[in-house]
């Protein structure tokens, strides 16, 4: 039995719905299926939203964007949402100047030696968790709630989830499920139900160690964004350069590469931290002042390298739904499109 989404199965529209997952996909889902009148619930691990799309804060006032940098808009519904995000508030265009000799990927290489700008990165305000928060208004949102068993059954689907002093217990009954979260850790909560794990297995998702810098002043850096396809390192943004960012202390974000990331995985955050600023100083070509602050963060499930191919996977007869940006690419909006599949799919749209 092939899994992947199918047009075929019954018919209804669910009364009560558990959403798995508050990043972009789990909003959307969430925020589509209440606006249909459907009872909700978001549970999250987190204390946040957004999932990847995050912002750190620090107890003196530091804001990075250690996971999503920036997001960009090919289908009408998503730029639908961004301009309207953009109208309040929440998102701003990000046009950063931009290392030609190191850029590559989705922005062109400078000509002439010009830094080439781009103009099609949106960003949230005041940071990248602020991007998604519309999406909640009126949604039943459970933080710190880690669901580790999806469980449908005659009388509904029900979950098995543990909550910090309150350990494990059993939540429901809801009439349908939609899991938006990183394949692997979807794979640890359904994989019991027919062909799951066989479906997910597909998906290939690698990890990323991101290194985070607080410097007093502005260091004399060329650009705001350095890429590379090679080398430890990949990526490299001034978050103080983006729109809506406090003044006064340079905050960078490195993210290494995959498979730098592979090879450190179980390595120590001091440790990462340490060797991450030296290869920092390399790519730059220069020692940056000591930093007042600088932590490093490990995202284990970040980058989509093989993805499933379709915008959702069924399960219990399509009472259960799974799905996230690694369905189909590892963009942002792919996890937007997902989410809207996967409620389109329990509306019977």
């Amino acid at each position: 039995m092939d899994l992947l989404a199918s047009p075929q199965l019954g018919h209804g529209r669910p009364g009560s719905v558990a959403v798995i997952g508050a990043g972009p996909a789990g909003l959307v889902s969430a925020a589509r299926l209440h606006a249909a009148g459907v009872e909700v619930t978001v549970f999250e691990k987190s204390r946040g939203i957004g999932g990847r799309v995050a912002t750190r804060r620090t107890s003196d006032g530091l804001a990075f964007d250690h996971g999503t940098q920036f997001v960009t808009a090919r289908g009408e519904s998503f730029s639908r949402f961004l301009e309207e995000a953009q109208g309040s508030g929440s998102a701003e265009r990000w046009v950063p100047v931009v290392d030609p000799p190191r850029m590559l990927g989705s922005v062109a290489s400078a000509e002439n030696g010009v830094p080439h700008t781009p103009s099609d990165w949106y960003v949230g305000k005041p940071g990248m968790s602020s991007l998604f928060r519309s999406l909640i208004s009126g949604v039943t949102v459970r933080h710190s709630i880690t669901v580790t068993h999806v469980d449908p059954t005659d009388r509904g689907i029900w979950l098995t989830a543990s909550e910090p002093h309150r350990g494990s217990r059993r939540i429901g009954a809801f009439d349908a499920a939609i899991v938006a979260i990183p394949a692997p850790q979807a794979l640890a909560i359904t994989g019991h139900l027919p062909s799951v794990a066989d479906t997910l297995a597909r998906v290939v998702i690698a990890p990323c160690w991101a290194l985070l810098l607080g410097i007093d002043g502005e260091p004399a850096v060329f650009a705001d964004v350095y890429r590379r396809t090679n080398g430890p390192i990949a990526w490299v943004a001034r978050d103080s350069s983006k729109p809506g960012r406090p003044n006064g202390i340079a905050t960078l974000v490195a993210h290494a590469s995959a498979q730098w990331s592979r090879d450190h995985l179980e390595d120590s955050p001091e440790a990462v931290a340490s060797r991450l600023l030296d290869e920092l100083h390399s790519l730059l070509g220069e020692k940056l002042p000591a930093p007042g602050y600088g932590v490093a963060h490990r995202w284990r499930f970040a980058q989509t390298e093989v993805p499933l191919g379709s915008p959702f996977v069924e399960a219990a007869d399509g009472r259960v739904l799974i799905g996230g940006d690694w369905t189909t690419g590892a963009r942002v909006e792919a996890a937007w499109d997902s989410g809207e599949a996967m409620a389109r799919r329990l509306l019977r749209h």
